[in-house]
């Protein structure tokens, strides 16, 4: 059965952004005739973007053996690109004449799997580059490292401009003017008005008017752009509920390898899971291995376990103050665990914090929604309790089956004890050496397994050995994982 239909980011309106034109020489050897019955060429062709990242800079694109990382990070804002690559010992002038200078661009090109899953093809602006010293006179040797933002034309010119309306609508009216994608899970909000940037940039805009953005509640709101240049804006409390509801999903099973071609792989048909388990071993569905990102102590300082917003109403002229709290599901504080202190105290009930939001000059009379002020502390609370327990998880090749922000089940099995298996085993298992049996056996976590939200992606290319060419590199994907209540440990 599919997810709830409250929880699925829709594309509501597609990027029209044109992209520069990446292309090559294709000047590898025998490109044009066989040999040995293969036309070298195309291989070439096939490896590029799908062995290893097509990255181009300027008039030169990086060679496999030159090529050491590539990581896209989608945690963020925007994505951003961190590449090294090192000069080769031979003289390389397209590679010292396409060093990048102010405004250029690197273009990337990682390959997807499936004709139904878009590829990764960005335009990163090159923000900053670092050089290492070349083993001669020449520079030959030296590393070379660029750092990237997705680039956006216009998206970080000051502006003086407005749009009228709620955030849903004025988000993607911006969408369209950045000739960028929109896509959300919700159909409106309540928190129509005047949206004013006064020698801003988008950038900070589209940030200034998520964070006041409301819809009632039980609603809270987040925004970022995607790798597909989609501007995605989603009410974050609908990926979070009791449904056990999961999509179906095409998943790439690895059958073959071969040391000059792309590996080879199967799409079958499968239940959109990720896990440990061994069954899902050689898939795009396998968590190689994770680990758990704790920030509760770190977030709870600073935000504290509730959040007062404190303001003077020009309209009414009286003085505010309204506490928001994060929300949780229906039912889960009985049943799970709230990170909120120690099991079994209330210490955490004088952890409070106050924030100051200044004048509110609301409607009719004014300019700002009712809500404006409190939906900064609404939405900033809420938002800050997913930092604080995450799962980053290693998967093999990149998954291009998933989306930031979608809600999907994670199953961790562990070789583990009997309280874990809490049943121990079967009659016979539980004779003598049963107890050891039994505790070697993969059982499920039950207080890592469950549904989580996609906090974010991050696609890494790796070169295990540059001067071993058989000794391939390897796509790897990190896939960052939260949720607000965790199962009770057995």
């Amino acid at each position: 059965m599919a997810q709830e239909e409250k929880s699925i980011i829709r594309s509501l309106l597609d990027p029209t952004l044109t992209l520069d034109e990446i292309s090559f020489e294709d000047v590898e050897e025998g490109t044009s005739v066989k040999q040995d019955g293969v036309k070298r060429g195309e291989k070439v062709q096939q490896q590029m973007g799908d062995v290893y990242p097509l990255i181009k800079i300027n008039d030169y694109t990086i060679a496999k053996d030159e090529l050491e990382k590539m990581v896209i990070d989608t945690t963020g804002f925007i994505p951003e690109i961190y590449i090294k690559f090192t000069m080769g010992s031979s003289p390389n002038v397209a590679v010292t004449q396409s060093i990048p200078k102010d405004g250029d661009r690197m273009n990337v090109f990682v390959k997807a799997r499936n004709d139904a899953f878009k590829p990764i093809r960005n335009d990163y602006l090159i923000t900053n580059v670092e050089t290492t010293k070349g083993a001669d006179e020449q520079g030959h040797g030296s590393s070379i490292i660029v750092y990237g933002e997705l680039f956006i034309p216009t998206f970080n010119d000051e502006i003086i401009t407005s749009y009228n309306g709620t955030t849903f609508d004025v988000l993607q009216q911006i969408a369209e003017k950045l000739e960028l994608g929109f896509a959300s899970n919700e159909a409106e909000t309540d928190d129509e008005q005047t949206w004013i940037c006064a020698n801003d940039n988008y950038k900070n805009f589209i940030k200034h008017i998520c964070s006041s953005s409301w819809k009632n509640e039980n609603s809270f709101f987040k925004c970022f752009i995607d790798v597909y240049y989609h501007l995605n804006f989603i009410n974050v409390n609908n990926q979070f509920s009791d449904s056990i509801e999961i999509d179906d999903a095409l998943i790439d099973t690895l059958t073959s390898t071969d040391a000059f071609e792309s590996e080879k792989s199967v799409q079958t048909k499968g239940k959109k899971i990720f896990s440990n388990a061994k069954g899902y071993a050689g898939t795009n569905n396998f968590i190689q291995n994770f680990r758990l990102i704790n920030q509760s102590s770190e977030m709870a300082k600073r935000y504290g376990y509730k959040m007062h917003c404190q303001f003077f109403e020009q309209n009414t002229l009286n003085s505010w103050d309204i506490f928001s709290e994060p929300l949780i599901v229906s039912g889960s504080a009985d049943e799970k665990i709230l990170l909120k202190g120690k099991a079994g105290e209330d210490f955490y009930k004088t952890q409070i914090k106050k924030r100051w939001a200044g004048l509110q000059y609301s409607l009719p009379e004014h300019n700002v929604h009712e809500k404006f002020l409190y939906a900064r502390i609404h939405n900033l609370i809420n938002n800050a309790e997913l930092e604080k327990l995450k799962v980053e998880m290693h998967i093999a090749r990149a998954n291009f089956n998933i989306y930031r922000g979608e809600r999907i089940p994670c199953i961790f099995m562990t070789t583990g004890d009997i309280p874990k298996a809490e049943a121990g085993g079967t009659p016979e298992e539980e004779e003598e050496g049963g107890e050891f049996k039994a505790a070697g056996r993969p059982v499920l976590d039950k207080f890592i397994s469950g549904f989580f939200m996609i906090h974010g992606m991050t696609f890494t290319y790796n070169t295990r050995n540059p001067d071993d060419p058989k000794n391939r590199g390897n796509f790897i994907e990190r896939v960052t994982v939260t949720r607000r209540a965790w199962p009770t440990p057995v």
